[in-house]
């Protein structure tokens, strides 16, 4: 795989952990990962894409090697600020941004913040920012978040793995990573994510690769993409990953490089 660098950017709140491609004088793709797990996930599209993009990866706050300082939280603002502050730093004026589950939110509210920051959008696996929500689905989440405050963090975290993936290796990553975030900092970022929603017409208006496992939420997430491609109908292109569920990226790599590729090409 392609030799990344590493380097600290600092933000309010965190030290920043970020993985780099050597070179960032080509196009630039950075990924997002999802609550409670860290860049590593995209492991195997750094070794497709290195080649041919400067790639950016890094650890979001409170989540692997960014650990959050005394007295400070990782909510959808303070990651989408970092991630700025980050592409500043850089150096990088714009870039295609992919982002996997809450990353795939953060990478779709930050579109609709900074689109002249943003050349294209992929969401993995992610329901996003801008959709609707029902009254039963909002007093749902309401009871979930009342549930997850109080189960034990060590079995949920084993739950997330095995709900993740059917790929032993892919389900240890998950909970490893979810003990080592820990219930805070992923409570905080889903809870401030629902606070955050908006409706489906305020999708940023960027070509869009909605993306998602074939067994991962299927009813919920093609609701939410049917919804977002009647919303932008020239903008958005969809495929499902074959036969694997919300760890895409690692389980069925081969189907995930190949969408990329073709999309980021265009």
């Amino acid at each position: 795989m392609q030799t990344l660098t590493t380097q600290t950017i600092s933000t309010p709140g965190t030290e920043m952990r970020v993985w780099r491609t050597p070179a960032l004088d080509r196009k630039c793709v950075v990924f997002l990962h999802g609550a409670g797990v860290d860049h590593r996930m995209f492991d195997n599209q750094v070794a497709e894409l290195a080649g041919a993009y400067s790639l950016v990866l890094p650890d979001l706050r409170g989540q692997g090697l960014s650990i959050l300082e005394e007295g400070h939280r990782a909510t959808l603002d303070t990651v989408i600020d970092d991630v700025k502050v980050m592409l500043d730093s850089l150096g990088i004026d714009r870039a295609s941004i992919v982002g996997h589950s809450f990353g795939g939110n953060i990478a779709q509210e930050f579109t609709h913040r900074h689109a002249d920051r943003v050349d294209k959008l992929v969401m993995i696996g992610s329901p996003g920012q801008h959709r609707e929500m029902s009254g039963a689905a909002a007093s749902a989440i309401k009871i979930g978040t009342h549930l997850y405050r109080r189960i034990p963090w060590g079995p949920f975290a084993f739950y997330s793995g095995r709900w993740s993936s059917r790929n032993p290796a892919t389900r240890r990553y998950v909970a490893d990573c979810m003990l080592a975030a820990g219930r805070q900092t992923w409570l905080d970022l889903g809870t401030s994510g629902f606070a955050s929603l908006c409706p489906v017409d305020t999708a940023p208006r960027k070509e869009t690769l909605l993306m998602r496992g074939e067994v991962d939420m299927p009813r919920q997430l093609d609701r939410i993409y049917d919804a977002l491609s009647d919303q932008l109908p020239d903008l958005i292109r969809r495929v499902v990953i074959t036969g694997v569920g919300h760890q895409c990226t690692q389980d069925n790599p081969e189907e995930v490089n190949r969408a990329l590729v073709e999309f980021l090409a265009d």
